[in-house]
């Protein structure tokens, strides 16, 4: 995986982590075992492959070449996407002031404003 994992702690209080690469984007929940061992948990995977995530007040970004999508961090489930973006490769969201930044390989830079 070359990416880097996005961490959360939802309301429950339960840990999750989240990769992706081009094979998918998927939620693990960290889960404690007996003796204080810890484990993932694989809870859902979306096939459609994408960039580093980022989690932002409890919704997780992920882009991929032409589409920035929105996940339930719970479920994987879609909660919006866009088609604005171009071709991505290393480019990945980035989030700043109740807004979502990415840039595609034509050097443009798309900001999407998020809930307060």
């Amino acid at each position: 995986v070359l990416t880097a994992p996005a961490v959360w702690r939802s309301p429950d209080g339960r840990a999750w982590d989240f990769v992706a690469n081009d094979s998918g984007v998927a939620g693990y929940r960290v889960v404690t075992e007996a003796g204080g061992r810890f484990r993932l948990d694989r809870v859902w995977l979306d096939g459609s492959g994408g960039s580093t995530p980022v989690i932002k007040e409890g919704v997780l970004y992920v882009a991929r070449g032409g589409e920035m999508r929105a996940l339930n961090p719970s479920t994987g489930s879609l909660l919006w996407r866009s088609t604005d973006i171009g071709d991505i490769h290393w480019q990945y969201p980035m989030v700043a002031d109740h807004r979502l930044f990415i840039t595609d390989q034509s050097g443009r830079l798309f900001a999407y404003s998020l809930p307060k």
